[in-house]
């Protein structure tokens, strides 16, 4: 595991350090007492994960995140003295929150949660990385904007833009548009491949969701959350395509 140390105290990257005496799976690539550097070093070398502290002169820990391109994103700790920011950490995707001053046990827990997240998740995560950045060099205009959609007497065109989320029904499709559902014969992942990946999002395997629907996110248990819709609608967001979705909102 490659690892950068991020902190602007010198003494809290001191500790750090300490406690990854002897774990010979861990490598550390650098330590950076701001955002600005941390970017720099994301940026020109590999690393699997970061220790960030959250309060740093000129960019923070979160702004950093924002800076960071998804496809270069590395795994996060958050190590903070603050309590205040567990809810943005587990919104930005953090695979922990350390609260100083933490000792050398909680520090290894963490170290665990990232072995164990980059064993299990990583090859997930890579694949969406590398097929989202195919997708967004196809143009946009490739895409369907409209949908014919059979009634009993006559044909409903819905366009893309009217659609809130989609749901898996059996053999079909149900478009919810507000409070208009339309039913279209054909499974969700051949329905996929016909939408705009900038605007629609696949959230859990029985749904995709139209992004610019979407108004709150509310986290839930297990790194699952639930996304409120503009309709009213709550569609559930399952940890497997948390960083897919996320990521549209940081490009």
């Amino acid at each position: 595991m490659r690892l950068l140390i991020t902190d602007d105290e010198s003494s809290a990257r001191r500790k750090v350090l300490r406690f990854l005496e002897g774990q010979e799976d861990v490598e550390v690539v650098g330590e950076a007492e701001n955002g600005e550097q941390a970017l720099d070093m994301v940026l020109s070398h590999r690393v699997d994960a970061v220790y960030l502290d959250i309060h740093m002169p000129g960019l923070d820990g979160f702004g950093l995140l924002r800076q960071l391109p998804y496809e270069t994103r590395p795994l996060v700790v958050f190590a903070t003295a603050f309590d205040t920011y567990a809810v943005e950490a587990f919104e930005a995707n953090a695979v922990d929150y350390l609260l100083k001053p933490f000792d050398r046990a909680r520090f290894l827990a963490s170290l665990n949660r990232l072995r164990t997240r980059l064993a299990n998740e990583r090859p997930v995560v890579w694949h969406q990385r590398i097929e989202a950045t195919l997708q967004r060099l196809q143009p946009e205009s490739t895409y369907a904007e409209q949908f014919l959609v059979p009634g009993e007497d006559r044909i409903q065109v819905v366009h893309r833009d009217h659609i809130d989320w989609i749901e898996a029904a059996a053999n079909y499709v149900v478009l919810h548009c507000g409070e208009q559902r339309h039913v279209l014969r054909t499974s969700l992942t051949a329905l996929e491949e016909k939408l705009c990946p900038k605007r629609f999002c696949r959230v859990h395997r029985q749904a995709v969701v139209n992004v610019t629907a979407v108004v709150t996110l509310e986290p839930l248990f297990k790194g699952d959350m639930l996304l409120h819709l503009k309709s009213g609608a709550q569609v559930r967001l399952s940890r497997r395509y948390r960083d897919a979705f996320t990521q549209r909102f940081q490009r």
